[in-house]
């Protein structure tokens, strides 16, 4: 039986993996949401384990495309996160279809309880893997944005308090940005400017360019197309 083990920090996924095939189960592994897709074309899972904070495609959208596909909607989905541990992101995995919500800090005896559980319910028939209930688009992308931006704004009041004040945003995973995730990402430049620092943006996608240069932004902010562009100015 084959486990989708999703991560992009590796000692993670060494430490999953480990624990997984301890118990007998065959593990692929994935370092962001749009390569796990691209290994479920490929190869299927009986399992799917994904962080959440991932560059390219973070784990919420990993879950939403995978509940918005025929072929691998009825895979079981459980989400294992470190980043995102609130009620609010529990509730918005759930609502995209997943099966569990387990933090990281989970002991290794209920976490493999976990995984043992879902998949023996999902054999026994006795339930359905998770089912998507957010359908509207702009209802979906609202809410990844306030996830998002709420771990955004932490993060950056985390990296400067420690002292680092030279700080690049990859905004690839960000799909809809409105005026509430524009004012973090201007509350987090004037925090770094205060300490003589700097805020990078990495975006390449045309509608938030257009957003950036509509609301003048773009005169504000760093803007490049590639995260080694973003680290030359430093």
């Amino acid at each position: 039986m084959k486990v989708l083990v999703v991560d992009d920090i590796p000692e993670n996924v060494d430490l999953l993996e480990a624990l997984l095939q301890g118990q007998g189960y065959e593990v692929s592994t994935a370092v962001n949401g749009a390569e796990a897709l691209e290994r479920l074309k490929q190869d299927h899972a009986a399992l799917i384990i994904s962080d959440i904070l991932m560059p390219k495609m973070d784990g919420f959208q990993l879950c939403r495309a995978v509940k918005a596909d025929d072929a691998l909607k009825n895979i079981p989905f459980i989400f294992y996160t470190a980043t995102y541990t609130t009620k609010k992101d529990k509730d918005f995995a759930l609502n995209l279809g997943a099966s569990r919500f387990i933090l990281k800090s989970t002991a290794t005896k209920e976490f493999i309880g976990m995984v043992q559980e879902v998949l023996a319910e999902k054999g026994a028939g006795l339930i359905k893997p998770g089912v998507l209930t957010i359908e509207k688009e702009t209802e979906y992308l609202k809410e990844h944005q306030a996830r998002l931006i709420k771990k955004l704004g932490d993060k950056i009041t985390e990296l400067v308090a420690d002292g680092r004040h030279n700080i690049i945003i990859d905004m690839e995973a960000v799909e809809f940005l409105d005026s509430t995730g524009l004012g973090v990402l201007v509350g987090g430049l004037k925090k770094v400017r205060a300490h003589d620092g700097s805020l990078e943006l990495v975006c390449t996608q045309d509608r938030l360019l257009k957003i950036f240069r509509i609301t003048g932004l773009a005169k504000v902010f760093a803007i490049h197309g590639t995260p080694e562009s973003a680290l030359a100015t430093f």
